[in-house]
């Protein structure tokens, strides 16, 4: 994701998509939480490599150590999609623009 200063406003562009340009005045940073943004996201970075560790290490294991596994990454995922929603949702808060589902963590999250 890109965001530029453009003319009266900013301009977001995501992978290769087109720009969506937002208004200086459509832009709502009251909504816009830095430290809680910075937060959630550090917390979703961490939670997501632990999730796909833990993910790696459940191929061909005994059915106990499997079991103790998937409720390990069952937590791990629950805290990871409620940081992850929480972080989103600041951001179309703040800038009034859907975030794309194209992101890995959208599956992950919505299954």
């Amino acid at each position: 994701m890109r965001v530029e200063q453009s003319g009266d406003g900013i301009q977001i562009v995501v992978g290769g998509g087109e720009p969506q340009q937002i208004a200086t005045a459509d832009v709502r940073l009251d909504q816009w939480d830095e430290p809680r943004y910075r937060a959630l996201e550090r917390r979703v970075r961490i939670n997501w490599d632990l999730f796909n560790e833990l993910y790696a290490q459940n191929v061909a294991q005994p059915p106990d150590v499997e079991a103790r596994l998937n409720v390990r990454m069952k937590r791990v995922k629950d805290e990871l999609c409620q940081d992850f929603h929480e972080m989103v949702g600041i951001y179309e808060q703040a800038t009034g623009v859907i975030l794309p589902d194209h992101y890995k963590l959208y599956e992950v999250c919505s299954a």
